[in-house]
């Protein structure tokens, strides 16, 4: 799949890293450097300056991490909810 339909994928599907992300180190740096959300939720969230990946149809560089279930997971998220969760 090309990264254009993977993009694309995700307008109506779940959010998706670009294939050369090394997703374990990212979500850990993220979720031991990340900047706490303000909804009281346990998550962090990151601008990450560069693509990570695609969310709601587009290109996304921003990330949501949490610790759940005894481990840590996430995925990229939409300038809006990054913006959602940092207010």
């Amino acid at each position: 799949m090309s990264w254009k339909d993977i993009v694309k994928s995700t307008k109506s599907g779940p959010a998706k890293y670009t294939p050369e992300i090394n997703i374990e180190a990212l979500e850990r740096s993220v979720y031991k450097t990340g900047q706490p959300v303000t909804n009281g939720k346990p998550w962090k969230v990151q601008d990450m300056g560069e693509i990570i990946g695609a969310s709601e149809g587009k290109p996304s560089q921003w990330i949501r991490v949490e610790y759940s279930g005894g481990t840590i997971h996430g995925h990229p998220i939409s300038l809006n909810e990054f913006r959602k969760l940092t207010k």
